[in-house]
């Protein structure tokens, strides 16, 4: 997504190449990748550029001419998620403190919810729940948590006219997730990093959809323990209290990232990754 000189014109991310490259453990920030497409298990380790994008995904077209708005403005946000991230690479103490700060949770929060709706796959929910944009913003109040100014009229336009790709584009990739991003945690869940449980043995990976949920509640609000990818070392949690998750939870979450994958897997070494998905072909 980021500007980036070795990107063809038009190569647009729906995952950010800057947080592929916190699953790669080499000099070169590659990435083995598993095509599920294809059911493909790749030997050749990938630059994040190559992987996770679209042509032309946020372009916005008028009289035959490409606009680069909305890419432009996730550009600016991709700043502040990488020095963010950056940060929760520091100690386990600090990162939690940051954390702990309502600015770094709503970092993080947009992130997630523009990771669930920046995703291809969700081109038909967007359009499907575009109607509720307007109930959303009623019920931010005073739009205090609006991450950019938007009007009522402005918004209710949108969406009368989300029949036009233009409109349509704007709606899933920028509206809905400053919509949503502050959809509230069950029982007051909080964020939290966590290191890879010292008795999991298998490498952390992430897939093309950043997140597990095929709703903005299921991510946010759902009972329970959930879980975000952060790097191939730690990951993020949304519980009640502070929880030492076990290699179980850790092991169920990764192969529902696979099972939620449009197309990529990815992970920092071959072995790594060719265990994820040998496991599951033999498993069906």
């Amino acid at each position: 997504m980021s500007a980036n000189k070795q990107n063809p014109p038009g190569r647009h991310h729906f995952l950010p190449q800057f947080f592929i490259r916190r699953f790669s453990q080499s000099d070169d920030e590659t990435v083995y990748v598993y095509n599920k497409l294809r059911d493909h298990l790749g030997t050749i380790p990938q630059p994040p550029g190559k992987i996770c994008h679209e042509s032309h995904l946020y372009s916005l077209e008028t009289l035959g001419q490409r606009h680069p708005l909305i890419e432009k403005t996730f550009s600016f946000f991709e700043k502040q998620w990488a020095d963010t991230f950056r940060m929760l690479d520091a100690s386990e103490f600090e990162a939690n403190v940051l954390l702990a700060d309502g600015n770094g949770e709503k970092i993080v929060r947009f992130f997630y919810a523009c990771q669930f709706w920046r995703s291809p796959k969700r081109k038909e929910l967007a359009s499907r729940s575009a109607e509720t944009l307007l109930s959303l913003y009623d019920a931010l109040g005073k739009a205090e948590h609006l991450i950019a100014p938007i009007e009522r009229k402005e918004l209710k336009r949108f969406v009368k006219l989300k029949a036009s790709a233009n409109n349509m584009k704007i709606i899933q990739n920028f509206l809905f997730p400053i919509m949503t991003y502050m959809t509230p945690a069950a029982n007051g869940a909080k964020f939290r990093v966590v290191e890879k449980p010292k008795d999991y043995d298998m490498d952390l990976l992430c897939a093309d959809v950043g997140i597990v949920g095929e709703t903005i509640e299921e991510v946010f609000s759902s009972e329970g323990v959930k879980l975000f990818p952060l790097s191939r070392q730690r990951l993020l949690v949304l519980s009640q209290d502070p929880v030492s998750v076990t290699a179980d939870e850790v092991d169920r979450f990764q192969r529902s990232l696979i099972e939620s994958a449009a197309q990529h897997v990815f992970c920092a070494t071959k072995d790594g990754l060719a265990r994820h998905i040998n496991r599951l072909r033999y498993e069906l």
